[in-house]
């Protein structure tokens, strides 16, 4: 089960890989159904409290949206949550002038998450035609969104 997102289909299928034996998967086996819901009001497993979304129409990317999930309760202490981190100003400035101002309003916890993923899978951090995130920038990303 998967979010209508190339991303999260992406990871399902990959998880799929890992976990199952040889056998089981392509080309020895047939290709392994995904179900995704391309409602993603709908959808039980995206965003109970609060739901960021970069779907616009039915294609990936173009923007990203927020919307209130199905538990209000949640939705407002993830707000407060977002609302409550402090610091990180020179960080902050320092991604906003290698993407932008939409990337330096972006939540910690979104930037770090993003971040994180590409370390996991060695892969390098990203650039712009002003820089590459630096080690100590993508740290600091990471420990805003732990606090």
């Amino acid at each position: 089960r998967s979010t209508d997102y190339t991303r999260t289909q992406m990871s399902a299928a990959a998880f799929l890989y890992g976990l199952l034996p040889p056998t089981l998967r392509p080309p020895l086996a047939p290709p392994t159904r995904i179900h995704t819901c391309a409602d993603e009001a709908a959808e039980v497993m995206h965003g109970v409290g609060l739901a960021a979304s970069s779907k616009v129409g039915s294609e990936d990317g173009g923007g990203e949206t927020e919307r209130q999930g199905a538990c209000a309760l949640a939705g407002s202490l993830a707000r407060a949550q977002q609302a409550a981190w402090r610091g990180g100003d020179g960080a902050r400035d320092a991604l906003g002038g290698l993407f932008g101002e939409e990337a330096r309003a972006m939540p910690p916890t979104h930037v770090a998450d993003a971040l994180h993923s590409l370390s996991c899978h060695g892969m390098p951090r990203p650039c712009s035609q002003g820089g590459c995130v630096s080690a100590a920038l993508a740290a600091s990303f990471r420990l805003m969104g732990d606090s």
